[in-house]
Order: C-alpha cells, then structure tokens, then sequence
C-alpha cells in the first residue's frame, strides 16, 4: 500500500470514529432531552404534597429509568433552568429514595446512588422506608431508639462525610414518619444518638419533616393561626434549631415576596433567633432559584447590613454544601455580591468546605479557584 494510500486510510478511520462519537452524543443529549419531556409534566400533574401520586410517580420512574438520570433531570431543571420548586421537588426525591431503597434493600448502596438535589430528599425518603421495611413498632420509643442508634453505623462506613451527616438528618424524618409527627416524642428519640452533632442533626430532620408536614400527613404541631408554633412551647434548649426550620412557615405565609418574608423574621420570631430565620432564608432561597442575580437582590431588601450578610451567606453556605462537586456557580455568587459583603460571603465557602474537606491543602485547593485574590485566604482561614 502506498504511503498516501495508508494516511488517507487512517483519516477515514479517524473521520468514522469522531462521526461516532458525535451521533453518540447527539443521542445521549437527545435522550436526556427525552427523559426531562417525559419526567417534568407527570411531576406538576401531582396535586402540592400528594404522597400516593408521588409514590406511584416514583414507581413509574424507576421501572423506565435509573434513579441517576431522574436526579440528573431534577437537578438540571432546578440549577439552569429554575423551573422546579422546591416542595415539588423534595416530595418527589423522598419517595425516588423510598422505591430505590426498597429495590436495593441496602442504604449504603442506594446512598451512593442519592445525589445532594433539593435538599437530599432522596437520602431521607430511604431512612423513612427503612424504618418502615423493618417493621420498626410504632409504640415501642425504646425499639425506635435502638434501631436509630445502630442503622447510620459510623463516619468510617462511609465514603463521604455527607453521606453519613445525611442518614444521621433523615433518621429525624423517618422517626417522624413513624411516630405520626409526634416531634417532642422525635426529638427525645433523637437524643439517644451517640454525640451532640448527630443527636442535633437528627432533630434538625424532625423539625424540617414538621415545618413541612401535609394533609396526608398531618402535625398536630403546626396551626395555622400561629406560625410560631410549636417553638412557644417547646424547652429553651430546642428554640435555636426550631426556629431555624420555622422559615419554612415564614415563606409560605410571605407567598414569595421575599421583602415581606424578611420582615416576618423580626415580626414572628424572637430577636435572638433572628440571625437563624436569616440564614435559613438564605438557604431556601437557593433550594428554589438559581438565578445568582435574584439571590442577590432578594438579600438586599434586608435594610440590617449584618442581616443582610446572614442572608448572602445561607445561600453561599448552601450552594457550598449541596452542590459540592460544582463550585463555580458559588463563586460566581460571591463576585457578584456588594463589595461590603463579599469577604462573608467567601469566608462562608471556607466554612462549608472545612466541614467535609479530609485536608487544609483540599481547602486551600477549592478556595484557591476563586478570580477575587484578595479574598482566598478570608476563605481559607476562617476565624
């Protein structure tokens, strides 16, 4: 063969292979077109908090795809394209978890499939069918509790922190789940865990599962004429955490306009909680939009410059935590902010990262991507 003859061979080869590769990927992206055409609207056709449509939803979904690609579809549709709310989304990521779980019958393997989507639904839904599945007796707290102190197992089991940080949060969902919303008895379940973290991470899931309980569902513990309860009722030692998760309730009863949920903080909840429903906004308001610009401009209907900082910094805080295998839309976040609140706003990213980084050089690592030099080292030596 001659020598032109065996390089035009080789270009045609090389030519059919990146033909390939390109229908490949038309098709992958075609199909993942497919799938959110098809997953979206079936999503939106469930009445607000229906949990036997979400279930059956579920259901459907995985016989037809594997829980990756639905996740990779609500996450695409809540991240770019902002049109996936957060309560529709949380619903149906919980009964994703439960059906995935129930299929797999191993947390740890279904946890790996789990991704940090609308505030990890999807690792709470598999706690909650756990607890079901094993016939945990609902009128037995010393069984529940047994159960609970064993079923997380340790932070060694794990291959990420957050995972592990994960199960111990949605055992507080699945104990109320079991208990019918009965959170002072949640709580005191709670408190048989094995350290002040997990016990208040526990409690932390209990208070979210109340904050956000249904008709299908109920709490005794929620009135609507009072968006304060049940936090005027419970010990002191509770109220911190409890009206951090009351937002919930605060923005519900603003009907998103932020300008007056902000003022419903220092209307509802005591002056010493406030930095709490701040912060908590904060992070709602990132669970709902990713829109960096509204975000912003949510934040700055607090006329409190400290409030304000609180604010930028739960949707930093956030966006740090949940989607921590992206972090160039936080950063972006934190260049775009008034220049009074970016060092908070970047300190913030340092200590989200320090919570889970297995290093100080994985923290200088992440912090060193932020463009805005003179604000690295506030990120990466937090005080």
């Amino acid at each position: 063969m001659k020598r032109l003859d065996y390089l035009l061979l080789i270009l045609f080869i090389l030519i059919g292979i990146y033909f390939g590769i390109f229908i490949y990927l038309l098709g992958f992206k075609g199909q993942n077109i497919d799938i959110a055409s098809d997953i979206v609207p079936k999503l939106y056709s469930c009445p607000v908090r229906s949990g036997k449509c979400y279930k059956t939803l579920a259901v459907n979904l995985l016989d037809k795809y594997k829980l990756a690609e639905v996740l990779n579809i609500l996450e695409k549709q809540q991240r770019q394209e902002g049109r996936l709310d957060f309560v529709t989304c949380h619903n149906i990521t919980h009964y994703l978890g439960r059906e995935a779980y129930i299929r797999s019958n191993n947390i740890q393997e279904t946890f790996k499939q789990c991704s940090n989507i609308c505030q990890t639904g999807c690792f709470h839904g598999v706690i909650e069918e756990h607890l079901v599945k094993n016939n945990v007796s609902m009128e037995d707290d010393i069984a529940i509790s047994r159960s609970v102190q064993s079923l997380c197992g340790k932070v060694s089991d794990y291959e990420r922190l957050l995972e592990f940080q994960e199960c111990v949060h949605g055992l507080g969902h699945g104990v109320m789940f079991l208990t019918e919303n009965d959170l002072p008895r949640t709580l005191k379940i709670c408190e048989s865990l094995n350290n002040q973290d997990e016990i208040e991470r526990c409690q932390n899931g209990a208070f979210m599962e109340n904050a956000n309980s249904n008709a299908e569902h109920p709490s005794k513990y929620v009135k609507a004429d009072d968006p304060m309860f049940p936090c005027n009722i419970l010990d002191k030692k509770y109220l911190s955490n409890c009206y951090t998760y009351q937002s919930f309730r605060l923005k519900k009863i603003g009907n998103n306009d932020w300008s007056k949920i902000f003022d419903l903080c220092y209307t509802y909840i005591p002056e010493g909680y406030w930095s709490n429903c701040f912060r908590y906004l904060g992070l709602n308001m990132a669970s709902n939009t990713s829109r960096l610009e509204t975000m912003k401009t949510n934040c700055g209907y607090i006329s409190n410059p400290d409030h304000r900082n609180i604010c930028i910094g739960g949707v930093a805080g956030i966006m740090t935590h949940y989607f921590n295998d992206d972090f160039q839309s936080v950063i972006k976040f934190c260049s775009i902010v008034n220049k009074e609140n970016k060092e908070y706003c970047y300190a913030q990213i340092g200590r989200e990262v320090r919570k889970w980084a297995r290093s100080k050089e994985e923290v200088i690592s992440i912090c060193s991507r932020i463009l805005d030099q003179e604000y690295i080292n506030k990120c990466i030596i937090v005080t």
